[in-house]
Formats: C-alpha cells, structure tokens, sequence
C-alpha cells in the first residue's frame, strides 16, 4: 500500500513536472512569435526596440548613437577615406610636437620589442597562400604603421590625433562651421556634427521613427549643457582647432615677382 502511494506521488510529481515544461514552452514560443516593433532603419536595415541596451549603465542616447549614427559615421569616413589619409611628413610633424610631453614620451620609449613582434606576426600572416587581397591590403597598411612606429616615436598617438581632426575639421568646412567642443577625443565640431546627422537624417540614411527616440538621440545637440566646454570664439576656434599648432602647415604657393 506504502509503495502504491509513492508511485502515486512520483508520477504525479513527473506529470506536474511535464506539464509545466510545456506551459513554458509554449509561452515562449508565443513570446518569440510575437512581431518585434521597428523603431527606424539604418543604411536600409529595419532597428528594432528590443536591439536598445537597458542595463542601468548604458544611457539611451548612447545606445541611440550606437545603433544609428555609429554605421552611417564608419560608411562615411570610409566613402570619403581619400580625405583623411595621412601623409608620413604629416604624422612626423604631429609625433614631433606631442612627445614634448613627458608622458606621452614615456608611453612609448620601451615600445619597440613590442611593435616588432607585431611586425613578425604580420609577415607570418602575409605569406598565407589562401590570403584575401582586401586582407592583404589592410594587412600591409598596418605593417606601414608599424614600421613608422619604430622609425617615429609618439606616431600612433599622433595619428589617432590626426585622424579625429581630420575628419571634425572636414565636417567643420562642409556642413556651416560653427561651435567646437572640447572632449576627451579631441575638438570636435559640434554644430557641424549636428548639421551633418541631420543631413543623413534627410537623405534617408538613417530614420528614426519613434519621436520621443529620435528626441533623445539629438539631446546632445539640444537640452545638454556643455558649459565652458563649448566655445564659438572665433579666435579660440582658428587657433586650437582649424590651425593646431601640431598640424601640418599647408605650402603657399608665392606668387610671381611683376615685371
């Protein structure tokens, strides 16, 4: 009788146990199947809601911009990459000037053992037979880079300088100049920023569709307060921004002695 009632109990427990296993499944499954919601598109690719980050330490406008302004920025500079390449003399010029500092000089004083190393792999890596041509390209640009490393102390500082520069001061000149802003990053341009996203915006580039979404992307632009920070002194802005010190000065052409 005692072992009737625990077999009882037991295929009791397994029932309760498969029963559950199904109404979770199959909540899940209606779950799945339900249509996610589009909150835009970009560079022609739907952006679903359930694509934002929630976790307490992500902000919405930083998703926003990870989501929307970060693919079309990266198509951009790389449509436009004749713009900003650098020049050896350029990043020179640039290394020269930043390891003034004694920091910056330190950073990279016992840099070399490392950077060869570097340079080992890449070869190893290039006398692949099956390698790709667009891997090889990419693959001899950084072995460029490094190589300059060696020969030019302070040279990868100099062209994550130069390359944040170049492309804030090509928007600078393209879309209406304006107010810069100091970051951490460099200057960027912060009205031109503004005036070149909603220039994608227009163009269809990107599209966000929930307004208060697309109202929290532009905050940054809007409702922050970027204090002292954000400057549109033209004095300021020609001298720190538009002709660093640091940069590269552009050759003029003298014009012809009149007879």
């Amino acid at each position: 009788m005692q072992r009737k009632s625990i077999k009882y109990r037991i295929s009791h427990i397994v029932c309760f146990t498969i029963l559950f296993l199904l109404t979770t499944f199959a909540a899940a499954d209606q779950k799945s199947n339900k249509p996610r919601e589009q909150v835009g598109t970009v560079l022609g690719r739907p952006v679903y809601r359930d694509e934002i980050r929630t976790e307490s330490n992500l902000p919405l406008s930083g998703e926003l911009h990870r989501l929307f302004s970060a693919p079309v920025l990266q198509k951009y500079q790389q449509t436009h990459q004749s713009k900003f390449a650098l020049t050896r003399q350029e990043t020179e010029t640039a290394a020269r000037y930043f390891t003034r500092n004694e920091k910056i000089r330190e950073l990279y004083q016992n840099s070399a053992p490392r950077v060869r190393k570097k340079l080992e792999k890449i070869k190893q890596m290039l006398a692949a037979p099956d390698l790709k041509p667009e891997d090889k390209q990419k693959l001899l640009k950084r072995q460029a880079e490094l190589q300059m490393d060696l020969e030019i102390p302070g040279s990868p500082f100099a062209r994550f300088a130069l390359k944040q520069w170049k492309f804030q001061k090509h928007l600078y000149d393209q879309y209406g100049g304006g107010r810069i802003l100091w970051q951490q990053a460099g200057l960027e341009a912060f009205d031109a920023m503004h005036n070149w996203l909603k220039a994608q915006e227009k163009q269809g580039t990107f599209q966000i569709t929930d307004p208060e979404l697309r109202k929290a992307f532009y905050e940054y632009w809007t409702t922050h307060n970027h204090g002292a920070f954000l400057t549109d002194d033209p004095e300021r802005i020609r001298k720190e921004f538009l002709e660093p010190e640091w940069a590269l000065k552009p050759v003029t052409k003298k014009k012809p002695a009149e007879k």
